[in-house]
Parts: C-alpha cells; structure tokens; sequence
C-alpha cells in the first residue's frame, strides 16, 4: 500500500461505508438479513458501515456485488480521494508562495544577448 493510499484509506472507508448503509436500507434489509444473503458476518458490514476497516478486499467486493455496485467501487473511491489530495496539493504550491518570477532571476547578460528590440 502507498503512503497516498494508507492517509485516504479512512475516508474512502467512511464513503464506502455510507454507500452501503443507504443501499442495505434502500432494500429495507437488515445486518441479519444482509449477512445471511451475502454470506458475511453482521458484525462485519456493521463495522464497516461505520467506515472501520475490517473487511478483507474480497468480502467488501462481494457485497458490493450483491447490493448491486461496481465491484470496484472501493479501489475507484482510493484513486478519488488520491486525485483530490494531488488537486489540493497543487492549488497550495500555485497559491503564490511557491511561484519563481524568471524576469527577476534573469541575469543581466541575457538582457544584453538577445535580440535587440526596434
């Protein structure tokens, strides 16, 4: 796992986690049921619900298959959360603080060395 992936893991948890909650009560399932369907302990999609990282990658793939989501949902909730993070760090290194004005830095002889203005 990348240093990018183990800092946005809790937040596409906490995501995934809501995703699954509103589906298991759009079909108006409960843990019990759920589980008995899935095939996956109640405490398990309980805590995962929760957004805690509990659930092995197969066992989060299967429920979302079940409950009828792209069996990548998780890793596609990673990259994300990754994008925004790439996003948000590049706004801040643009804010200003960061930015090198060249015509400053320029030296003098290449004032001197390039065409000559009419």
């Amino acid at each position: 796992m990348t240093t990018s992936e183990s800092r946005n893991r809790p937040a596409a948890l906490l995501s995934l986690g809501d995703m699954i909650r509103r589906q298991r009560q759009r079909s108006r399932w409960t843990f019990l049921q759920l589980s008995e369907k899935a095939g996956i302990d109640s405490v398990t999609i309980s805590e995962l619900e929760q957004g805690l990282d509990v659930a092995t990658e197969v066992q989060i793939e299967t429920l979302c298959e079940f409950l009828g989501m792209d069996i990548d949902t998780f890793p596609k909730l990673l990259a994300n959360f990754a994008r925004k993070e790439t996003e948000a760090q590049r706004a801040r290194d643009l804010s200003g603080n960061n930015i090198v004005d060249l015509e400053k830095r320029r030296s003098p002889w290449q004032r001197t060395t390039s065409h000559p203005e009419v």
